[in-house]
């Protein structure tokens, strides 16, 4: 981030990935260095639509049974 002038923006524009989210604690992974942060959920600021929740392996399988259930009832 550099700052040349006061009408430079403030933050980094690096974009980044949302690992997890927990109430108002979200863990963001850097998509070029690949630097995992932790930020209130204030401090972000959502780009191209909606967040999304990245699954770990074998998460995936609970994720996918859970939405079955929701389907079923």
């Amino acid at each position: 981030m550099d700052k040349v002038n006061k009408l430079s923006s403030n933050y980094n524009s690096t974009p980044h990935t949302v690992q997890s989210a927990n109430g108002g604690d979200v863990s963001v992974r850097n998509d070029r260095t690949g630097q995992v942060l932790r930020r209130n959920v204030v401090h972000l600021k959502r780009v191209e639509g909606k967040w999304t929740t990245v699954q770990e392996k074998g998460q995936d399988e609970v994720a996918e049974e859970e939405s079955k259930d929701s389907e079923i009832n």
